[in-house]
């Protein structure tokens, strides 16, 4: 907790600080049970209030928003919504963020904004999620409307979160120029990769984030190989595929997240860091790899050594996991998680 409150303590300048990923409205329809269906063996919710927030790379940035002002930092966001109604509220909610931001939200009208609209009984148990999108890979024009967005910020940028949801927005020629023009710029990227996205997309990127069955899966598309990882409990078969994986995509860094056992960080050296998870009761994992890569992310933007940036994301993720829904973790929640250690 020192080392958070003597870093913060630092003068610095303003930075700039990136997300590019595929946006989208999380919905949530709060009620109670108190019957079964007498159509079909369903429960009956009764609907108490509806709550609509920040969703998919757009959590992101919400959690970004909270850290941004004690860090310093500018943020950007790229993403593509729809010509429609939900696409204007999405943009109003990100206006309403703390701290500076730009917003490059391109509308396309031959897609929906995606909501993912989740029915909870009680405060957090969830009966049934219902998705309204389109996953069709964006068309050409606006690819290239995205790219000249990104090329027209990428200098004024120090980190760039690369958010896969798997949504369309990634596809190869968005992922194959956003990493050439990041290079060029020397800015570095941080990959949240999607287990539907060939792994070979994200050659090149600073460092992936993945967890333990994503990782699985991109080793098994690159090597052709059965991965198995138990499920993160082994700190040597991690580091085996922290390894592989960098080799094979060419990076600097790799963090594979291990839910209950932590996070493995492997750095330009070859060389491994394990952060154990902390304690904490757990609610709801909604986004909570939102909350690491944010924090992550805004921390090595302000200049944190990424060691010290890993074990602040740890915090942050322990925050939000015992809230209900997308959340963020402020700096004050997160200096409060490391004082009870």
């Amino acid at each position: 907790m020192q080392e958070m409150k003597t870093f913060l303590e630092k003068s610095r300048e303003r930075v700039g600080f990136g997300i590019l990923g595929d946006f989208c409205l999380d919905r949530f329809i709060f009620g109670g049970v108190e019957r079964i269906s007498p159509e079909a063996p369903v429960p009956v919710l009764l609907q108490e209030k509806i709550e609509d927030r920040l969703g998919c790379a757009a959590n992101v940035s919400l959690n970004v928003a909270a850290i941004s002002e004690a860090l310093k930092l500018d943020q950007h966001v790229f993403s593509v919504v729809g010509q429609d109604a939900l696409g204007e509220e999405l943009h109003k909610y990100l206006q309403e963020l703390e701290g500076s931001l730009r917003i490059n939200l391109i509308q396309d009208e031959s897609r929906p904004t995606t909501l993912k609209t989740r029915y909870l009984a009680g405060s957090h148990h969830q009966l049934l999620r219902v998705d309204t999108e389109s996953n069709a890979p964006l068309g050409e024009k606006i690819e290239n409307l995205v790219l000249k967005a990104m090329e027209a910020r990428m200098p004024k940028l120090k980190v760039l979160i690369v958010q896969d949801y798997a949504k369309g927005l990634m596809t190869p020629k968005v992922l194959k120029e956003t990493l050439r023009l990041a290079n060029e710029h020397g800015v570095f990227t941080i990959v949240d990769p999607h287990r539907r996205t060939s792994a070979e997309l994200y050659t090149g990127a600073t460092m992936i984030k993945p967890n333990v069955q994503e990782a699985e899966i991109l080793l098994r598309g690159l090597t052709g190989e059965h991965w198995d990882l138990k499920k993160g409990v082994d700190d040597k078969i991690v580091e085996t595929a922290a390894k592989e994986l960098r080799s094979q995509l060419k990076l600097k860094h790799v963090l594979i997240t291990r839910s209950a056992h932590g996070m493995t960080w492997l750095n330009d050296k070859d060389e491994s860091k394990h952060f154990p998870a902390l304690a904490r009761s757990v609610y709801d994992v909604t986004g909570a790899g939102d909350t690491t890569i944010a924090v992550l992310g805004g921390f090595i933007a302000a200049g944190a050594p990424i060691e010290l940036a890993c074990a602040l994301s740890v915090a942050a993720s322990s925050v939000v996991v015992a809230k209900v829904g997308t959340a963020a973790a402020s700096i004050q929640e997160i200096q409060d998680e490391l004082s009870k250690l």
